[in-house]
């Protein structure tokens, strides 16, 4: 189940901009990864196989692998996929596996044919971690290692809910 979860993640979608004005002024905002994890649901508990949409529980979390047909050629396509080591966002037919969140915001501009996937109960995992750590950032000055140390622990909790469950054993011979 779990690597067919992590083909679902492409990682971010960027464009090279050429800078350019007069009068401009920059903002300084907080960082989008903490803010999205702590008001965004997950799945939670186990993952249960399914075939078809209509197997899944009204107001579940799922991951599944679909076909896709872009509805026309799109400007900038924005579903990414991993093709011969590098990521892409195709116009045209193509596989891929998809996140229920994902497939309802391109249901405009993109067909799917669901084929199998997993679905899971869903739930608010990260709200009170991330206010927390937040509320406590506010309390020191930024050149204080507090505030350093609950901005990171913030910033790479994206990061680290992805990561690979391996673990390295390492032996010692005589």
């Amino acid at each position: 189940m779990d690597s067919f979860i992590r083909k679902s993640f492409t990682g971010g979608s960027t464009d090279a901009i050429i800078p350019y004005g007069e009068n401009i002024y920059c903002y300084d905002v907080n960082s989008l990864y903490p803010s999205v994890m702590c008001l965004k649901d997950f799945p939670i508990g186990n993952g249960i196989k399914f075939k078809s949409l209509n197997e899944i529980p009204e107001d579940s979390f799922w991951i599944g692998r679909v076909e896709v047909s872009t509805k026309k050629d799109l400007h900038i396509p924005y579903l990414q996929i991993h093709y011969n080591n590098r990521t892409i966002s195709p116009n045209g037919s193509f596989e891929m596996v998809i996140t229920s969140v994902e497939y309802l915001s391109a249901l405009e501009d993109y067909n799917f044919k669901i084929l199998d996937g997993y679905y899971f109960k869903k739930d608010n995992l990260f709200f009170s971690y991330v206010t927390d750590l937040y509320n406590l950032r506010l309390q020191y000055p930024k050149s204080d290692p507090m505030n350093l140390i609950a901005k990171l622990l913030m910033n790479s909790l994206y990061g680290r809910f992805g990561m690979k469950n391996e673990v390295n054993k390492s032996s010692f011979v005589c």
